[in-house]
């Protein structure tokens, strides 16, 4: 018998035709084709489903804290998929977003997976081009408010 998170990951698989398995570990990998690896995971009380990335390294100095700053922007959007944050361990930008179970079903993870993947995978081109990211909280607004669901933080 399918648990909860299992179920959803199954019928995830089923909306964008693939056969997803989780790890043992009880997580999914998922990789874009930017080369960015979105990860999904439970929480540990079993209510909510945890989408993370890592989007690019940022080195210590002024870009960092531009990129940083611009984060703090971006973060401030509502409504919003994601939350950018820094992570200090590998020194990297971090994008990630905690969805109840409640609102979820296979498409509503489908739809939320491919917004979460446009805004990393914007972030991180930018990053490497070296932008700080001025311009990215507004054209995510943007999309955000173009592809709004009920669903999102805000």
């Amino acid at each position: 018998m399918l648990d909860r998170f299992q179920a959803l990951i199954e019928e995830l698989g089923s909306e964008v035709d693939l056969a997803l398995q989780l790890t043992p570990q009880r997580t999914l990998a998922i990789r874009t084709t930017g080369n960015l690896v979105i990860q999904l995971e439970e929480s540990s009380d079993g209510h909510r489903v945890l989408l993370a990335s890592k989007i690019a390294p940022l080195p210590a100095g002024k870009f960092r804290e531009e990129v940083l700053l611009s984060a703090l922007q971006f973060n401030s959007i509502h409504p919003r998929i994601g939350t950018l944050g820094y992570f200090e361990g590998s020194g990297e930008l971090i994008l990630f977003q905690w969805i109840p179970f409640t609102l979820l079903t296979g498409v509503k993870l489908a739809d939320i997976i491919e917004l979460f993947v446009h805004l990393a995978e914007t972030w991180h081109k930018l990053i490497q081009a070296g932008g700080t990211g001025k311009w990215v909280a507004f054209e995510a607004q943007e999309f955000l408010r173009r592809r709004w669901q009920p669903w999102m933080v805000g």
